[in-house]
């Protein structure tokens, strides 16, 4: 069918929906408004504002013109219909105007290569197009003259600042100006840190701004297809300057923008030369949003709030100094904003993991597709992103090569002389071409960048290069190592500067020698390596909704030496714990762990937080990892194992508790790598989410004080934890001092005072006994410095 037959067809298909009064044919104009047709989306811009915008589409095989949704234009004359099928055939109507033809792009959607080979990057602030017509802020800075390139290149894409161009030579109050001669990416400096870093290992950065952000056209949601694609774009593009070595780049960026360097990569850009995530996550749901089902309102939901607030029409100072400057792109680029979409709403409705919404916001479903070499970074105990990373490290099959350095600690400590070493090595090798060096100068500079960001001077390891003849030679070298690298203890020797006191290198995460070492809950508060061989009287605790909220940090500081946390046990009565006998044998554990539960309650669901902690033979306790779960999530996903329990919180496998019953419960713990000395004892922690985390904090359920939560232990009803117990790891044999571990907050180690179940004895406290009459409760008490008392 020609064109011009479609249009007679649709116009008279359109007849019976003519605009009120219209009189004889045409009924319709010629739009002065604009439209951009995106990825499963189409944007309407310079509309009037207050008109409605409706949206049909024509199916010629059914002849039939269909109408799908409409929305009310914003105060910028925009907006934008999301979620569509791909293909052509839509049509917008608003008033008397009609476009016709448009098409929603398929996410196979390609530009030819002379698209991004016609578009010219120069030193500095500029913008480059991507495919659908959006122009994205761009700030490059080249450590030498252009003429002298072409210089190995790394790109930064996020949300952030990595566009901004007006930050300056001071960093945290030190001033450069004297460095900038031998490195003059000091006194023009990227905003974002991990580009600093890399322009001062001699690399030409990129800083891109994600679209509906800073001076980035469009507008804004979460890892949606279309910023995705232009990531793609904004690498081929970077790569076909000719300033750029090879015309391949890299990425780098810690945190956000880490994570988005797994998006990019899944989408294979060909010039795309290695990735380098630092301080990532496993997956955006499970992993940080709703950690076991419970929405996370500290970190998670305040983060996604400020990137929101700042990405709002003008919403940052370098922004509107660059309007007031006379940037007239950088105007036009905010008048889609009002269109950018609330993901703070999204994560407070959307309850449930599905495959359409969930699923392509986990990286766990795509890093198998990253086919270039992987530097990936993370601490167990990071306060923002958490140690959902350990479900990915491994995993990136299809990739050349992946080298993992995870350890315990902070956010900002892939910044730390140990990582950063890693992380210029990788770099040089895979995006340089050439064999790892650290400048000189920047050897000298780097104690004072770390004693302004952990309150004392680091210095970078001892060049393990320095001998090594040559690239190939140094390649051969690296390609041998054990790709995971586990730094223990870090802290621990340094007064809690982020230096490991040893490291443990492995083919695979957890270390392939893993054995399940498994401990049953006993009466009492035991916590033993054999199991029950009779029942016992179940334990309780109370739920308090109001402790989600608790953290063991405010304020600021939490990245220096001694961050000053406040690490408090629950009130009595809200939490259960069993502790082991002190070990006779050191023990060193990797990986997840899994605290296998039977769980019953007065209500039809449980907010369960487990913690796993050291108490020393000096009666501190050390924290080491904690896991959440909400019990309707407590349906696992076939790929679960004995050390690894898995659930999404589909909604079809969602499960209330029956009041009364027994259900089985495996709570995840998270990734961790802790030495458990001879002589320390092992304890498990049972009770309401809330005060075992430094940044993040939970939306719980609103359960009343006459609520009881109670955990089975003996024959029947065998409540256990399973560690992941690596043997023959050879450890130092001093104690660290308790607080220095990074991230690892102490306390003198608490009483345990589980309350008791008494079965068949009468009473008013609600909580049904073994045999199904109402309880009492007994409270015992265990010092560990004296043993249990009554």
């Amino acid at each position: 069918m020609g064109p011009f037959l479609v249009v007679l067809l649709v116009a008279a298909l359109l007849v019976p929906i003519a605009p009120a009064g219209a009189g004889a044919p045409p009924y319709w104009n010629e739009p002065t408004f604009s439209v951009r047709e995106s990825i499963e989306q189409v944007t309407i811009y310079d509309a009037p504002p207050g008109e409605t915008a409706e949206l049909f589409r024509f199916l010629p095989y059914q002849f039939a013109v269909v109408p799908l949704t409409s929305q009310v234009i914003d105060d910028f004359g925009s907006t934008v219909f999301r979620d569509l099928d791909a293909g052509r055939g839509y049509i917008v109507r608003i008033g008397d105007e009609i476009e016709w033809h448009i098409a929603a792009q398929s996410r196979s959607w390609l530009p030819a290569q002379s698209f991004y080979d016609d578009q010219d990057l120069v030193e500095g602030y500029q913008y480059i197009e991507t495919r659908d017509g959006t122009t994205l802020s761009v700030n490059v800075v080249l450590p030498g003259p252009i003429e002298d390139g072409p210089y190995p290149t790394v790109v930064e894409y996020s949300g952030y600042d990595p566009s901004n161009p007006l930050s300056s030579g001071q960093l945290d109050g030190i001033d450069v100006t004297a460095l900038c001669g031998s490195l003059p990416t000091l006194c023009k400096a990227p905003a974002q840190p991990s580009s600093l870093l890399a322009g001062l290992m001699g690399y030409a950065i990129v800083g891109v701004n994600v679209r509906g952000t800073g001076c980035s056209g469009g507008s804004y949601d979460f890892f949606e297809p279309m910023q995705v694609a232009d990531g793609y774009d904004a690498i081929e593009v970077v790569a076909s300057q000719d300033w750029v070595l090879d015309n391949e780049v890299g990425m780098v960026g810690l945190s956000y923008p880490g994570i988005t360097q797994l998006w990019v990569a899944q989408s294979q850009p060909p010039s795309l030369a290695a990735i380098t995530p630092v301080s990532v996550y496993g997956d955006t749901a499970s992993g940080v949003l709703r950690p076991g089902g419970i929405l996370n309102t500290g970190f998670a939901v305040s983060w996604v709030d400020n990137v929101l607030r700042n990405a709002q029409p003008n919403g940052t100072g370098w922004v509107r100094d660059l309007i007031a400057g006379g940037d007239t792109e950088c105007e036009q680029n905010q008048r889609i904003r009002l269109q950018n979409v609330d993901n703070v709403e999204q994560a407070r409705t959307e309850l449930f993991y599905t495959d359409e919404t969930a699923a392509p916001l986990d990286p766990r479903t795509f890093v198998d597709k990253i086919e270039v070499p992987v530097f990936l970074a993370s601490a167990f105990q990071d306060e923002q992103t958490g140690p959902s990373f350990g479900e990915i490290v491994g995993e990136f099959d299809n990739a050349p090569v992946a080298r993992h350095v995870i350890y315990n600690g902070l956010h900002a400590d892939g910044f730390s002389p140990e990582v950063l070493d890693e992380w210029n090595a990788f770099l040089d090798l895979f995006v340089a071409g050439e064999k790892p060096e650290v400048p000189g100068p920047v050897r000298f500079l780097v104690p004072l960048l770390t004693g302004a960001i952990f309150g004392g001077p680091i210095t970078l390891p001892d060049d393990p290069w320095a001998d090594v003849p040559d690239y190939e030679a140094a390649l051969d070298i690296y390609l041998d190592q054990d790709p995971i690298r586990v730094l223990f203890e870090r802290g621990g020797e340094t007064g809690g500067l982020p230096v490991s006191s040893f490291d443990y290198l492995t083919t695979e995460w957890p270390p392939p020698s893993t054995q399940v070492d498994r401990w049953w809950f006993g009466p009492e508060g035991t916590l033993s390596d054999v199991p029950a061989q009779e029942n016992h009287a179940p334990v309780s605790f109370v739920p308090n909704p109001d402790w989600g909220t608790e953290t063991y940090h405010s304020g600021g500081g939490i990245w220096l030496a001694d961050p000053g946390f406040d690490w408090v046990a629950a009130p009595d009565g809200e939490t259960v714990a069993f502790q082991s006998a002190p070990l006779d044998d050191t023990q060193v554990l990797m990986g997840t762990a899994s605290v296998d539960l039977y769980l019953r309650s007065t209500a039809t669901d449980a907010d369960v937080e487990v913690v796993i902690s050291e108490v020393r033979p000096d009666g501190q306790e050390m924290l080491v990892q904690a896991g959440t779960l909400r019990a309707s999530y407590r349906a696992l996903e076939p790929d679960s194992t004995e050390l690894l329990p898995k659930q999404l919180g589909r909604e079809q496998f969602i499960m209330p508790l029956e009041p009364g019953a027994f259900v089985p419960m495996r709570v995840q713990v998270p990734s961790f790598a802790h030495v458990f000395r001879a002589g320390s004892s092992i304890r498990v922690t049972v009770g309401t989410p809330g005060g075992d985390k430094p940044q993040w904090a939970f939306e719980l359920l609103g359960l009343g004080s006459e609520t009881r939560h109670d955990i089975g232990i003996g024959l029947d009803h065998p409540s256990s934890v399973a560690l992941p117990l690596v043997p023959f790891v050879p450890v130092p044999s001093t104690l660290p001092p308790c607080p220095s571990l990074r991230g690892q907050p102490c306390r003198v180690a608490p009483p345990i005072a589980n309350s008791k179940v008494l079965a068949g004895t009468p009473g008013s406290a609600g909580l049904l006994a073994d045999d199904g009459a109402f309880g009492s409760h007994e409270r015992l008490r265990f010092n560990p410095l004296v043993g249990w008392n009554d």
